[in-house]
């Protein structure tokens, strides 16, 4: 008789389970309505308890995983966005620190050449210039012919 008893009690306990967490998570919902990544986080969770069986200790512990994960996600995120924009400002110093080496190395080969050595010198320099540019172009389409094409999917 008491075996019957506690078995109809471990049945109705699991049969509650997946209801009172949909109960709490339904709330938890109003409350993430404005956080898309919560809502997912939610419904993943009821559907893990409903294919799992979960208890309530492994749903919370689930849940805690979640959020923690969710977490760390942002924080590394983050840290990507402020690496990207560190590297962004330290390239730009770095053509500009360039750039002035130029000015400088310019200025100086202009106070060691003559008016018309300086003017063929800017001549050469331009044409090397243009040249670097094609050869950039070519490899670039030579990279592009030697990919495969992508098939795009059928409508």
């Amino acid at each position: 008789m008491q075996i019957q008893r506690l078995a109809i009690t471990l049945l109705l306990s699991a049969l509650m389970v997946p209801a009172l967490m949909a109960q709490q998570n339904k709330a938890e919902r109003k409350n993430a309505d404005r956080d898309p990544a919560k809502q997912q986080e939610i419904v993943a969770l009821e559907k893990l308890t409903s294919e799992l069986s979960l208890t309530p200790e492994q749903a919370k512990q689930v849940q805690q995983l979640m959020e923690n994960r969710r977490s760390e996600m942002k924080t590394n995120r983050e840290e990507q966005k402020q690496l990207r924009e560190t590297q962004q400002k330290e390239r730009a110093e770095r053509l500009d620190q360039a750039k002035e080496r130029q000015k400088e190395h310019n200025a100086k080969m202009k106070e060691i050449l003559t008016t018309e050595q300086y003017i063929r010198y800017l001549e050469l320099k331009s044409e090397q210039k243009e040249a670097f540019r094609d050869n950039r172009k070519k490899r670039m389409e030579h990279r592009q012919q030697k990919r495969p094409e992508k098939k795009q999917p059928a409508s």
